[in-house]
């Protein structure tokens, strides 16, 4: 029986014993008079009062100490298991051979593990597995675990499961108070449509949200994209970006430094030095927006259209395309009245 069970319930058995004795001794010396109960001068005012506060505290204690041991890591199984010695971090238990611990509702598989009861750390190696009970399941090759602050950093082989998304890297590190992960050296995020690479990372599992940053590379069906900065939002299937950035698709080019794609409805909206090129067309603004699947082309603000192939240049404030711009040699469009050539 662990040392925090076998306690708790020796307290107990020792409180239930006291009340009872104590009970006991009220019976003996306790009487009725004017229906009023009192206690008879041979009980100290003294005694009375360290009784009353032993009942108080007691309960608080196991409470507290009940409270206490929900933090510590119980292991499950080893095939072999002992105790060690160590000056330096305390005495340490070394499990060998199919491990399995656990803490709060979360659990541990590893080949082999230290436990160091001192710090409340797991050390795992070989076969790392951490299931969570809010669809997040991580392997690894090597895992520390806190106990106390719930954090884990994991090294080597690094595999995030949630749900139909897979997040790949070296080195992590996981918040199990937030369910935020976050890695610094290279990072791989995949889902069912896309994949999204960064050397550094931030992915949170209960918003389903993830932010890239340096040397960001995002595949769509429908575009390669890279950036800087980058926010992709899992279920929704949007991209945001927020520093220089390009987009290339089968026969168009965009350039911006901020904007979002919209993978779901294909809305593409583009700011800040925005420009799109399609075969021998050209589109600059201030703000662009582009719908390929709907033909649709719309731009604000000291806008301008080039064709390079007819030798034309219209500049204007607004501007609306049917893209024809993009798909056949015809072109329509609609230019504002200060439009000119």
């Amino acid at each position: 029986m662990p040392a925090g069970i076998f306690l708790t319930s020796l307290n107990t058995r020792a409180f239930i014993a006291f009340t009872s004795s104590l009970h006991q001794t009220k019976k003996r010396y306790l009487c009725a008079q004017n229906n009023i109960l009192y206690m008879p001068k041979m009980l100290s005012q003294k005694t009375i009062l360290f009784t009353i506060l032993i009942s108080c505290c007691i309960p608080l204690l196991l409470r507290a100490q009940a409270k206490d041991s929900t933090k510590t890591i119980e292991v499950l199984h080893a095939d072999k298991w002992n105790m060690i010695r160590d000056s330096k971090v305390g005495n340490k238990q070394r499990l060998l051979g199919a491990v399995r611990a656990k803490h709060e509702q979360t659990l541990f598989f590893c080949d082999s593990a230290y436990i160091y009861g001192q710090n409340n750390d797991i050390e795992a190696f070989g076969h790392v597995i951490i299931e969570m009970n809010d669809s997040v399941k991580i392997y690894a090759d090597y895992l520390k675990y806190n106990a106390t602050s719930r954090q884990a950093l994991l090294k080597d082989n690094i595999v995030l499961h949630n749900r139909n998304k897979r997040l790949y890297t070296n080195d992590m590190a996981y918040d199990r108070n937030t369910g935020m992960a976050n890695y610094w050296v290279w990072g791989k995020l995949v889902d069912s449509t896309n994949i999204l690479t960064s050397t550094k990372g931030y992915y949170y599992s209960r918003e389903k949200l993830a932010r890239f940053k340096d040397k960001v590379n995002v595949q769509t069906p429908e575009y390669i994209i890279k950036s800087d900065t980058i926010e992709y939002n899992t279920e929704r299937k949007i991209v945001r970006f927020s520093s220089p950035t390009t987009l290339h698709g089968d026969s168009v080019y965009a350039y911006a430094e901020n904007g979002f794609y919209n993978q779901l409805n294909k809305d593409l909206v583009l700011k800040q030095n925005a420009d799109i090129h399609r075969k021998t067309n050209t589109i600059q603004g201030d703000s662009l927006y582009m719908n390929d699947s709907l033909g649709i082309a719309r731009g604000k603000g000291n806008i301008t259209l080039s064709d390079t192939a007819k030798h034309y240049v219209y500049a204007c404030r607004h501007l609306e395309i049917d893209i024809g711009f993009c798909r056949t040699a015809q072109t329509t469009f609609g230019l504002s009245r200060d439009a000119f050539l």
